[in-house]
């Protein structure tokens, strides 16, 4: 005899495959649509569009998408004058850089905008670099930051419509922040991960380091708190991402077709965004994936236009790299932090 389901549980089941199907289709549509444009970056607008999607909390409106775009074109042209004034002054760009990711991560640990805290690190993560290592770019890649967010919230408001949530399950649902004293520490443990990167990319002048820059700072979005467990979760996720974009790129490279490219990434999409759709404990980690996926893949499909000699295998080399710094940097200060809370808690 076949289960009957409550109004309530169909409702949760039609919310869970209609999550699942606006992140497919959107990765998969974002990314086609920036490829038969030939856009410069193109990656980039899939990976907002996919933090917008995942991000906690009811639909992103008119309003909030307006103060997005305007908000990240703020910090944009901000990160391209501090990168471009101050790249003869290395150590008063890196306060700046300091005070810049911390406010950032606060932004998205309280849990008041994590989206626009994603859209401002990716911001200022990219442009200090490439005002050291290509200044001419500086300018242009500003542009197609905010490009990418503003087509990224126009797809967010297309998907909404054609694919809403029904009625109960579209009431507003705030996401909780942790306590401010959590909130601080969190925040200058991410800084204090991220920092050492881009001020190593800037001064070592690494190749592809732009795959380095974004695999941290896509590990430090969805990690909620430092630790041992929650560092190696996200070092597999990033791995399992890799591992993902070099299958897929050989296959497109055995059949270079547009429907074969769109047929893969709508597999890998749905894969992924059934796993974030139905499972909210491990989303953190298959978003993690998702994001390491289009990163890689796009940058190999479409290579980035200041590397053009980087090879998949490189990138693929730094993105372990990133991981494995990033496992050992939020393990170690994960341990730190809890070790301070204990102490502060015995003394009281």
């Amino acid at each position: 005899m076949a289960t009957q389901l409550s109004p309530h549980e169909l409702t949760a089941e039609l919310v869970q495959h209609r999550r699942m199907l606006r992140l497919a289709l959107g990765t998969t549509l974002s990314f086609v649509t920036a490829e038969l444009l030939d856009w410069e970056l193109s990656f980039l607008i899939t990976v907002f569009l996919v933090q917008l999607l995942v991000a906690p909390g009811p639909a992103l409106g008119l309003r909030q998408g307006v103060v997005v775009v305007l908000a990240l074109s703020l910090a944009t042209v901000a990160a391209a004058t501090v990168s471009t004034l101050l790249v003869d002054m290395p150590a008063l760009l890196a306060i700046v850089l300091g005070v810049v990711l911390f406010l950032a991560f606060v932004l998205q640990r309280s849990g008041r905008s994590p989206a626009l805290g994603t859209l401002i690190l990716v911001a200022f993560g990219l442009l200090p670099v490439l005002a050291v290592q290509e200044p001419d770019l500086v300018l242009i890649v500003a542009f197609y930051l905010i490009r990418s967010a503003a087509v990224a919230v126009l797809w967010v408001w297309l998907l909404h419509t054609l694919l809403p949530d029904p009625e109960p399950a579209a009431s507003p649902i705030r996401p909780v922040g942790d306590a401010s004293a959590n909130v601080t520490r969190a925040a200058l443990v991410d800084t204090a991960v991220l920092l050492p990167v881009l001020l190593a990319a800037m001064t070592l002048e690494v190749s592809a380091a732009l795959v380095i820059v974004l695999t941290v700072t896509a590990i430090l979005t969805q990690h909620k708190a430092g630790g041992r467990g929650v560092a190696l979760g996200l070092l597999l996720a990033n791995l399992l991402g890799g591992i993902t974009a070099l299958i897929a790129y050989q296959l497109l490279s055995a059949v270079p077709t547009l429907g074969f490219l769109t047929a893969l990434l709508l597999l890998v999409s749905l894969l992924y965004a059934r796993a974030i759709a139905g499972h909210a404990a491990l989303a953190p980690i298959f978003t993690t994936a998702l994001v390491t996926f289009v990163i890689v893949f796009g940058m190999a499909v479409a290579p980035f236009l200041d590397e053009p000699g980087a090879t998949l295998a490189l990138r693929v080399r730094n993105l372990a790299i990133a991981c494995l710094y990033a496992f050992v940097a939020l393990s170690l200060l994960g341990q730190t932090g809890r070790q301070q809370v204990t102490d502060e808690a015995g003394s009281a």
